[in-house]
């Protein structure tokens, strides 16, 4: 796993599924055998409510996938859970009010089916940061008693609750972490009743943590891996508790196992007298299926091809088929056996089972570790080439050029705009926050006389360092940016007429701020748009008049991120 760009969270992500489902994953390669899929209908008494909040309370950072993580859950409960898409409430980054607010609306939902004697099922789900007694929701907290009751007040015949909830932030803030009072065990014990059960990510005094390369918890990855249908061991196209749990331990133990963390190891405490075996996930019911055959052992990283992001990353063991259900689509596969890798690229749609055939994957070059994730979001260096134009000065230095009988403007300069030329590498320090290197070129004007004749030009550059604050959206392709940096500059001046030349230079500084959009069609290269203002008072005269070569700039230039 040392491939991997970790976030590690100090808190414990607390599951609890029940006819809840899966988020994402699948291998996927080329396909041999199709099949009908059958439909599986809803069930109109299910309903649930998903809440996801990257927000950080005090003395936290905020959290990256959270939201994406609640995102990928609501799409799936209708995928797998037989949820109808009306009965799935998607709450993003509440305060206490509106979570009460959503509660209290299934509430009188529920209470409609319990009047008429009917079985219900509610699930709910919160990602977001916890402590070891209650959820957080920015500058509010909700307790875990207070939890409790809010979820036994909704009347429902089987209750399940998923807590995937986060105590601390990044891996350079570990040790500042809150270990004590662990919020896993507490959790269970505050939460667990009669007809609920609650997974969580972690034990006692664990760490749970995030994954940049997944985009997700490694708890939620698997338990979504598990649920649509790696975790499927008497292969009956379900997947119950027990099963869910099983493979999300054995493979969340064994992927933070190597990290600096450490490992972590999933529990499982339930209350379901009565209840039988809990279904979680049905995906023999799925529209779009993929196949693994028996005779295959290794691992298998799958990725969409229009986002590039990671659904699914499974260790398949030789000896036992697979069979997994996602949503149809464009998917690439890398299948690593040993120190070989392969490719394929897979179509799958509706209603058709696929078979994965590897002799028909092709050799590939590419690190697996590589093809991973996603250059915004994940990528540590940037390199930037941008050109454009600036809207050129006019100050005192200027003016007395045209006392002279120098034209305004000539060879460099068009309409008041002078070209502008400039060279960025970034570093990422901090999810959101890079240290920017920039050399660019401020201005340069060239301006003639006819009589008597003569010529005079500049260009100036600057050499500055500074900050960078970016966030990506739109499946991390679209990252808007603002940026500052400050730094030293120089100018030159040349001097041509009839009798000869004459060549100066000047020192001075410069500070620029800019605002800018950075687009990433393809996983490591895109482009992007930026418009800024310099400060550059550099270049002077000999009647004491300095010239800024700053100014309004727009550029667009193409960028290498990796």
């Amino acid at each position: 796993m040392s491939s991997f760009i970790l976030r590690m969270v100090a808190c414990v992500a607390t599951l609890v599924p029940v006819g809840a489902p899966p988020a994402w994953s699948a291998a996927v390669p080329a396909p041999v055998a199709e099949a009908h899929v059958p439909e599986a209908s809803p069930a109109a008494n299910n309903y649930a409510l998903v809440v996801g909040s990257n927000r950080a309370g005090e003395g936290q950072q905020e959290l990256r996938y959270a939201e994406e993580d609640a995102q990928r859950v609501a799409d799936v409960l209708g995928d797998l859970g037989r949820y109808p898409s009306a009965n799935v409430l998607l709450v993003l980054h509440p305060d206490r009010g509106r979570l009460l607010a959503a509660l209290a609306s299934l509430r009188e939902r529920l209470r409609a089916h319990e009047q008429r004697g009917e079985q219900t099922q509610l699930f709910f789900y919160y990602s977001g940061h916890s402590r070891s007694h209650a959820l957080t929701l920015g500058r509010e907290e909700m307790s875990l008693s207070d939890l409790r009751r809010e979820i036994l007040n909704v009347p429902s015949s089987l209750t399940v609750v998923v807590l995937d909830a986060c105590q601390s932030g990044a891996f350079s803030h570990v040790k500042g972490a809150e270990q004590s009072a662990d919020f896993s065990f507490n959790a269970v014990a505050r939460l667990n009743t009669s007809g609920i059960a609650v997974m969580a990510s972690s034990s006692a005094a664990e760490l749970s943590q995030e994954s940049d390369v997944l985009h997700a918890s490694f708890f939620t990855h698997n338990l979504l891996l598990a649920l649509r249908g790696a975790g499927d061991n008497n292969h009956d196209g379900k997947v119950s508790l027990d099963e869910a749990y099983q493979f999300t331990y054995n493979h969340t133990l064994t992927g933070t196992a190597a990290t600096s963390v450490g490992a972590q190891h999933a529990t499982l405490e339930t209350d379901l007298r009565g209840k039988g075996d809990v279904s979680l996930s049905y995906p023999a019911a799925a529209s779009a299926q993929l196949f693994i055959p028996a005779s295959f052992a290794g691992r298998i990283l799958l990725q969409q091809r229009r986002s590039d992001i990671v659904l699914a990353e499974l260790d398949k063991a030789g000896g036992e088929p697979v069979r997994m259900a996602f949503p149809p689509g464009n998917y690439t596969a890398y299948l690593r056996q040993g120190d070989e890798l392969s490719e394929c690229e897979v179509t799958l749609t509706d209603n058709r089972r696929v078979t994965l055939d590897t002799s028909r994957c092709q050799p590939s070059d590419l690190d697996v570790a590589a093809a991973k994730g996603n250059a915004v979001a994940g990528s540590h260096w940037a390199f930037e080439l941008s050109a454009g134009v600036l809207a050129s000065r006019q100050d005192s230095y200027t003016h007395v050029l045209r006392q002279f009988d120098f034209g305004e403007y000539g060879g460099n300069v068009w309409l008041g705009l002078s070209h502008q030329i400039s060279l960025t590498a970034t570093r990422m320090v901090r999810p959101h926050l890079a240290l920017v290197l920039s050399l660019l070129e401020l201005d340069a004007e060239d301006h003639h006389r006819l009589s008597p004749e003569a010529d005079f030009n500049w260009s100036s550059y600057g050499l500055g360092v500074g900050v960078r604050t970016m966030h990506a959206f739109w499946r991390n392709r679209i990252s808007p940016f603002a940026q500052v940096s400050v730094g030293p500059a120089a100018g030159f001046t040349h001097w041509q007429d009839p009798s000869g030349s004459a060549d100066h230079t000047f020192w001075g500084y410069y500070v620029g701020a800019l605002a800018g959009l950075a687009i990433m069609p393809w996983r490591w290269l895109g482009f992007h748009l930026q418009a800024g203002y310099y400060y550059a008072p550099i270049i002077e005269n000999d009647f004491g008049n300095t010239h800024d070569s700053g100014g309004i700039a727009v550029q667009l230039g193409a960028r290498v991120a990796y």
